[in-house]
Protein backbone atom coordinates (compact mmCIF):
# COMPACT_ATOMS: atom_id res chain seq x y z
CA UNK A 1 0.00 0.00 0.00
CA UNK A 2 2.63 2.51 1.13
CA UNK A 3 5.07 1.92 -2.64
CA UNK A 4 1.86 1.78 -4.38
CA UNK A 5 0.92 5.42 -3.14
CA UNK A 6 4.75 6.43 -3.31
CA UNK A 7 4.29 5.44 -7.10
CA UNK A 8 1.30 7.79 -7.55
CA UNK A 9 2.44 10.45 -5.68
CA UNK A 10 5.45 10.68 -7.50
CA UNK A 11 3.38 10.45 -11.17
CA UNK A 12 1.03 13.37 -9.57
CA UNK A 13 4.52 15.27 -9.03
CA UNK A 14 5.92 14.88 -12.37
CA UNK A 15 2.58 15.93 -13.94
CA UNK A 16 2.48 19.20 -12.07
CA UNK A 17 6.64 19.79 -13.18
CA UNK A 18 5.40 19.27 -17.02
CA UNK A 19 2.31 21.72 -16.17
CA UNK A 20 4.44 24.39 -15.04
CA UNK A 21 6.64 24.25 -17.73
CA UNK A 22 3.91 24.55 -20.14
CA UNK A 23 2.60 27.41 -18.44
CA UNK A 24 6.23 28.55 -18.38
CA UNK A 25 6.64 28.24 -22.20
CA UNK A 26 8.20 24.97 -22.33
CA UNK A 27 11.49 22.89 -21.90
CA UNK A 28 13.75 26.59 -21.90
CA UNK A 29 10.80 28.27 -20.16
CA UNK A 30 12.64 28.99 -16.53
CA UNK A 31 12.72 27.27 -13.72
CA UNK A 32 10.95 24.28 -12.66
CA UNK A 33 9.19 23.94 -9.00
CA UNK A 34 12.66 24.98 -7.63
CA UNK A 35 11.26 23.46 -4.15
CA UNK A 36 8.76 21.19 -2.89
CA UNK A 37 8.14 21.11 0.66
CA UNK A 38 6.41 18.40 1.89
CA UNK A 39 5.28 17.83 5.74
CA UNK A 40 3.38 16.18 8.00
CA UNK A 41 0.27 18.38 9.06
CA UNK A 42 -2.89 16.00 9.04
CA UNK A 43 -5.65 18.52 8.01
CA UNK A 44 -8.68 15.77 7.19
CA UNK A 45 -9.24 12.64 5.74
CA UNK A 46 -8.83 14.12 1.59
CA UNK A 47 -9.55 17.55 2.58
CA UNK A 48 -7.78 20.77 3.14
CA UNK A 49 -8.71 23.48 5.73
CA UNK A 50 -8.56 26.59 3.83
CA UNK A 51 -7.71 28.27 7.44
CA UNK A 52 -4.58 26.31 7.83
CA UNK A 53 -2.77 27.03 4.16
CA UNK A 54 -1.02 30.32 3.90
CA UNK A 55 -3.10 31.52 0.52
CA UNK A 56 -6.19 30.19 1.78
CA UNK A 57 -6.39 26.93 -0.87
CA UNK A 58 -9.16 24.67 -0.18
CA UNK A 59 -9.55 21.01 -1.78
CA UNK A 60 -11.57 22.47 -4.71
CA UNK A 61 -8.25 24.74 -5.39
CA UNK A 62 -6.72 21.56 -5.07
CA UNK A 63 -9.00 20.07 -7.71
CA UNK A 64 -8.77 22.20 -10.06
CA UNK A 65 -4.85 22.19 -10.17
CA UNK A 66 -5.24 18.48 -10.93
CA UNK A 67 -7.52 19.49 -13.84
CA UNK A 68 -4.79 21.48 -15.25
CA UNK A 69 -2.08 19.12 -14.75
CA UNK A 70 -3.93 16.19 -16.10
CA UNK A 71 -5.55 17.98 -18.81
CA UNK A 72 -8.54 17.20 -17.27
CA UNK A 73 -11.92 19.01 -19.44
CA UNK A 74 -14.74 18.60 -17.26
CA UNK A 75 -15.17 21.15 -14.21
CA UNK A 76 -18.83 20.24 -14.00
CA UNK A 77 -20.93 17.50 -14.59
CA UNK A 78 -22.89 18.57 -17.54
CA UNK A 79 -24.63 16.89 -20.94
CA UNK A 80 -22.88 17.67 -23.96
CA UNK A 81 -25.26 20.04 -26.32
CA UNK A 82 -24.42 17.98 -29.48
CA UNK A 83 -27.55 15.76 -29.94
CA UNK A 84 -25.43 12.61 -31.59
CA UNK A 85 -22.91 12.62 -28.57
CA UNK A 86 -22.96 9.94 -26.71
CA UNK A 87 -21.99 12.63 -23.81
CA UNK A 88 -25.09 13.34 -23.48
CA UNK A 89 -26.14 10.21 -21.59
CA UNK A 90 -24.63 10.40 -17.92
CA UNK A 91 -21.77 8.26 -17.63
CA UNK A 92 -21.63 5.59 -14.51
CA UNK A 93 -18.31 4.17 -13.68
CA UNK A 94 -18.14 0.99 -11.74
CA UNK A 95 -14.84 0.59 -9.85
CA UNK A 96 -13.80 -3.15 -10.27
CA UNK A 97 -11.95 -5.00 -7.60
CA UNK A 98 -11.02 -8.55 -7.87
CA UNK A 99 -8.82 -9.35 -4.92
CA UNK A 100 -11.45 -8.62 -1.81
CA UNK A 101 -14.40 -6.71 -2.17
CA UNK A 102 -15.20 -7.05 -5.47
CA UNK A 103 -18.70 -7.02 -7.21
CA UNK A 104 -19.86 -10.96 -8.11
CA UNK A 105 -22.48 -9.47 -10.18
CA UNK A 106 -20.86 -6.61 -12.14
CA UNK A 107 -22.00 -7.95 -15.56
CA UNK A 108 -25.89 -7.54 -14.69
CA UNK A 109 -24.90 -4.28 -12.72
CA UNK A 110 -23.95 -2.78 -15.45
CA UNK A 111 -26.55 -4.22 -17.71
CA UNK A 112 -29.06 -2.68 -15.28
CA UNK A 113 -27.17 0.74 -15.40
CA UNK A 114 -27.59 0.80 -19.50
CA UNK A 115 -31.04 0.38 -18.98
CA UNK A 116 -31.84 3.48 -16.74
CA UNK A 117 -29.46 4.90 -20.20
CA UNK A 118 -26.01 5.37 -18.23
CA UNK A 119 -23.01 5.01 -20.50
CA UNK A 120 -21.26 2.09 -18.56
CA UNK A 121 -18.09 2.10 -17.81
CA UNK A 122 -15.72 -0.03 -15.79
CA UNK A 123 -12.17 0.15 -15.00
CA UNK A 124 -10.00 -1.58 -12.19
CA UNK A 125 -7.28 0.98 -11.04
CA UNK A 126 -3.88 -0.56 -9.79
CA UNK A 127 -0.15 0.27 -9.17
CA UNK A 128 0.57 -0.12 -12.56
CA UNK A 129 -2.44 1.64 -13.96
CA UNK A 130 -1.57 4.90 -16.04
CA UNK A 131 -3.14 8.02 -13.93
CA UNK A 132 -3.14 10.47 -16.25
CA UNK A 133 -5.40 8.19 -18.82
CA UNK A 134 -7.06 6.54 -15.78
CA UNK A 135 -8.27 10.41 -14.30
CA UNK A 136 -9.84 11.36 -17.88
CA UNK A 137 -11.86 8.29 -17.17
CA UNK A 138 -12.85 9.65 -14.09
CA UNK A 139 -13.32 13.12 -15.01
CA UNK A 140 -15.38 11.70 -17.84
CA UNK A 141 -18.19 9.99 -15.26
CA UNK A 142 -21.26 11.80 -13.99
CA UNK A 143 -21.40 8.47 -11.42
CA UNK A 144 -18.77 6.82 -9.65
CA UNK A 145 -19.58 3.68 -7.54
CA UNK A 146 -17.59 1.40 -6.25
CA UNK A 147 -16.99 -0.69 -2.78
CA UNK A 148 -15.22 0.65 0.26
CA UNK A 149 -11.31 1.28 -0.17
CA UNK A 150 -8.71 2.90 -2.21
CA UNK A 151 -9.99 3.60 -5.58
CA UNK A 152 -12.71 6.17 -4.52
CA UNK A 153 -9.67 8.05 -3.34
CA UNK A 154 -10.14 8.76 -7.65
CA UNK A 155 -13.01 11.10 -6.33
CA UNK A 156 -10.58 13.91 -6.88
CA UNK A 157 -10.68 13.37 -10.20
CA UNK A 158 -14.54 13.70 -10.68
CA UNK A 159 -16.68 16.93 -12.11
CA UNK A 160 -18.59 19.07 -9.35
CA UNK A 161 -21.69 17.91 -9.54
CA UNK A 162 -20.69 14.17 -10.08
CA UNK A 163 -22.54 11.95 -7.90
CA UNK A 164 -20.13 9.64 -5.70
CA UNK A 165 -21.31 6.11 -4.56
CA UNK A 166 -20.05 4.09 -1.87
CA UNK A 167 -21.08 0.52 -1.83
CA UNK A 168 -20.37 -0.03 2.07
CA UNK A 169 -19.75 -3.72 2.76
CA UNK A 170 -21.50 -5.30 6.39
CA UNK A 171 -20.07 -5.00 9.10
CA UNK A 172 -21.03 -2.20 11.14
CA UNK A 173 -18.68 -0.14 8.81
CA UNK A 174 -20.31 2.98 8.89
CA UNK A 175 -17.95 4.93 10.23
CA UNK A 176 -15.47 3.81 8.50
CA UNK A 177 -17.49 5.02 5.28
CA UNK A 178 -18.19 8.24 6.86
CA UNK A 179 -15.09 9.17 8.12
CA UNK A 180 -13.35 8.23 4.89
CA UNK A 181 -15.27 9.21 1.71
CA UNK A 182 -18.95 11.14 3.07
CA UNK A 183 -17.60 13.83 5.11
CA UNK A 184 -14.61 14.65 2.12
CA UNK A 185 -17.74 14.51 -0.46
CA UNK A 186 -19.63 17.87 0.23
CA UNK A 187 -16.21 19.99 0.05
CA UNK A 188 -15.17 18.60 -3.24
CA UNK A 189 -18.64 19.90 -4.55
CA UNK A 190 -19.92 16.03 -5.40
CA UNK A 191 -22.55 14.59 -3.99
CA UNK A 192 -22.68 11.78 -1.86
CA UNK A 193 -24.73 8.84 -1.58
CA UNK A 194 -23.75 5.26 -0.11
CA UNK A 195 -25.38 2.00 -0.12
CA UNK A 196 -24.84 -0.37 2.51
CA UNK A 197 -25.06 -4.27 2.01
CA UNK A 198 -27.35 -6.45 3.67
CA UNK A 199 -26.43 -9.97 5.00
CA UNK A 200 -27.64 -11.29 2.03
CA UNK A 201 -25.93 -9.68 -0.54
CA UNK A 202 -22.85 -10.34 1.22
CA UNK A 203 -20.42 -13.86 0.68
CA UNK A 204 -20.36 -13.85 4.59
CA UNK A 205 -23.57 -14.86 4.61
CA UNK A 206 -22.35 -18.01 2.68
CA UNK A 207 -19.69 -18.90 5.20
CA UNK A 208 -21.29 -18.69 8.22
CA UNK A 209 -24.75 -19.71 9.74
CA UNK A 210 -27.18 -17.24 10.60
CA UNK A 211 -26.51 -16.58 14.17
CA UNK A 212 -23.17 -16.27 14.32
CA UNK A 213 -21.68 -13.40 15.82
CA UNK A 214 -19.94 -12.22 12.29
CA UNK A 215 -23.47 -11.57 10.81
CA UNK A 216 -25.55 -10.93 13.74
CA UNK A 217 -22.99 -8.99 16.19
CA UNK A 218 -20.13 -7.07 14.27
CA UNK A 219 -19.44 -4.97 16.69
CA UNK A 220 -18.72 -7.68 19.11
CA UNK A 221 -16.13 -8.21 16.34
CA UNK A 222 -15.19 -4.47 16.34
CA UNK A 223 -14.37 -4.83 20.01
CA UNK A 224 -11.30 -7.42 19.23
CA UNK A 225 -9.15 -4.29 17.44
CA UNK A 226 -8.73 -3.29 13.87
CA UNK A 227 -6.95 -6.35 12.62
CA UNK A 228 -10.33 -8.46 13.49
CA UNK A 229 -12.67 -6.23 11.77
CA UNK A 230 -10.13 -5.69 8.81
CA UNK A 231 -9.50 -9.66 8.26
CA UNK A 232 -13.59 -10.40 8.70
CA UNK A 233 -15.12 -7.41 7.13
CA UNK A 234 -12.93 -6.07 4.87
CA UNK A 235 -10.15 -8.72 3.79
CA UNK A 236 -12.77 -11.49 3.18
CA UNK A 237 -15.92 -10.52 2.37
CA UNK A 238 -17.21 -9.74 -1.64
CA UNK A 239 -20.79 -7.90 -2.46
CA UNK A 240 -23.87 -9.13 -4.51
CA UNK A 241 -25.80 -5.73 -4.55
CA UNK A 242 -29.70 -6.52 -5.12
CA UNK A 243 -30.45 -4.81 -8.53
CA UNK A 244 -34.00 -4.17 -7.89
CA UNK A 245 -31.92 -2.26 -4.54
CA UNK A 246 -29.36 -0.85 -6.72
CA UNK A 247 -31.41 0.14 -9.52
CA UNK A 248 -33.90 2.58 -6.95
CA UNK A 249 -30.49 4.27 -6.12
CA UNK A 250 -28.88 4.62 -9.53
CA UNK A 251 -32.50 6.57 -10.13
CA UNK A 252 -32.14 8.74 -7.26
CA UNK A 253 -28.34 9.36 -8.42
CA UNK A 254 -29.94 10.77 -12.13
CA UNK A 255 -32.23 12.95 -10.15
CA UNK A 256 -28.78 14.60 -8.87
CA UNK A 257 -27.89 15.27 -12.45
CA UNK A 258 -28.37 17.88 -15.15
CA UNK A 259 -29.11 14.76 -17.53
CA UNK A 260 -31.82 13.52 -15.43
CA UNK A 261 -33.80 16.96 -15.09
CA UNK A 262 -36.65 17.95 -17.45
CA UNK A 263 -35.95 21.10 -19.06
CA UNK A 264 -39.28 23.32 -18.83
Amino acid sequence: MVGEQIHRNSQTALRLRHHRREQRGGPGGGALLPRVIVGLSFHKELGVDPSKTPTGYSIVDFKAMLRKAYGLERPTAAPSGDPWDIRRKPRMLIISRKKTRAFLNERGMTDMAMSLGFDVRVAEPDATTDLAKFARLVNSADVMIGVHGAGLTNMVFLPAGAVLIQVVPMGGLDWVARDTFKKPSPDMQLKYMDYRIQADESTLSDEYPADHPVLKDPYSIHKQGWNALSKTYLDNQNVRPHLGRLRNALMDALKHLPHGRKEA
